[in-house]
C-alpha cells in the first residue's frame, strides 16, 4: 500500500524569513501524520499480487479520501478513483510471454507479447 499525505507546513520561520524544511524533516512530519489516527491520507494505492504456476495477476486500486459532515459529525469518505488489472502469462520455465492490462469495467486496454 502506498499512502499520500499533504504536508501543509513545508517551510519554517527562521530569522523572520520562511525557509523550506529538509527532506528528513518532511519525512519525520509524514511519519507523524501516518501514525496519527486523526489524519487521513488524500489518496491510497493498494496493490494485490496473485501468483500461480502459469500466470501472475496484479490488481491496482487507487482511492481518494475526503471528509463530510453527517448529523454534526465528520465522517471519512473513501472513493475508488481508478482500477486496473495486469495479467502476465508465463511459459513452462517462468518467463513472461504475454502482458494484458485491463481497466475499469474489465475492458482490455493493452496487450503485449514477448518472445525469447
Amino acid at each position: 500500500m502506498q499512502f499520500e499525505y499533504d504536508i501543509v507546513n513545508s517551510s519554517v520561520l527562521i530569522d523572520k524569513k520562511w525557509k523550506p524544511i529538509t527532506i528528513e524533516e518532511q519525512k519525520k512530519l509524514s511519519w507523524q501524520q501516518f501514525r496519527s489516527k486523526s489524519e487521513i491520507p488524500f489518496s491510497v494505492i493498494e496493490k494485490k499480487y496473485t501468483y500461480q504456476s502459469d500466470k501472475i495477476e496484479v490488481t491496482i486500486n487507487k482511492f481518494s479520501f475526503s471528509n463530510k459532515m453527517n448529523n454534526g459529525k465528520i465522517e471519512g469518505n473513501k472513493e475508488l478513483l481508478d482500477y486496473e488489472i495486469i495479467k502476465y502469462k508465463l511459459d513452462n520455465i517462468g518467463r513472461i510471454i504475454q502482458k494484458e492490462i485491463f481497466g475499469r469495467n474489465k475492458e482490455l486496454k493493452e496487450t503485449m507479447k514477448f518472445s525469447y
